[in-house]
């Protein structure tokens, strides 16, 4: 009898590919989805693991196959994401307006040399942005719309200066 080629073992119907063997192991699933027995979505990938692999199927069984740490993390609290928006943050300046800042503050910084700050302006600088209410103190980003700048940068550059004129001059302002 002759070998059957890949063609005849797959057979589309109503859009869900039907396998040959059907299964391996002692899944029970008919299709991707949700797993009744194993309590987790499958994609057709793990579908497919499940049903092949006897590693996978036992890994579900024991309650650590790949779709069930998801299930586990959406009952955990979401750990602080640095990057996420502080709903009671000032708005600031959009993103475009930022980068057009900052990039003029570059220009500024590298034009006076690259000059910086000492350390006590700098502490001194930052201290009077945290008692602003224009300062996003868990980002330290100024939300004035002239500025939008990481504070920790701006304030050790000699050539910046707050938009509220709230820093100490430097000399090499004047």
């Amino acid at each position: 009898m002759p070998q059957p080629d890949v063609l005849s073992l797959l057979s589309l119907k109503k859009r869900k590919i039907i396998m040959w063997p059907p299964t391996l192991t002692a899944c029970e699933c008919t299709e991707s989805g949700w797993c009744e027995r194993h309590k987790c979505q499958k994609t057709p990938a793990w579908h497919l693991l499940c049903r092949r692999q006897e590693a996978y199927y036992q890994l579900w069984e024991q309650g650590q196959g790949p779709c069930l740490n998801l299930i586990a993390e959406q009952n955990q609290p979401p750990p602080d994401d640095p990057l996420e928006e502080d709903p009671n943050a000032p708005a600031g300046p959009g993103l475009l307006r930022r980068a057009m800042n900052f990039g003029k503050a570059v220009v500024r910084h590298v034009a006076d040399g690259g000059a910086k700050v000492d350390d006590a302006a700098y502490e001194e600088r930052l201290a009077t942005c945290r008692q602003c209410d224009l300062c996003d103190k868990s980002r330290m980003v100024c939300s004035h719309t002239s500025c939008g700048c990481f504070l920790t940068i701006k304030a050790r550059w000699q050539s910046e200066s707050c938009p509220l004129r709230k820093w100490p001059v430097n000399e090499s302002q004047q």
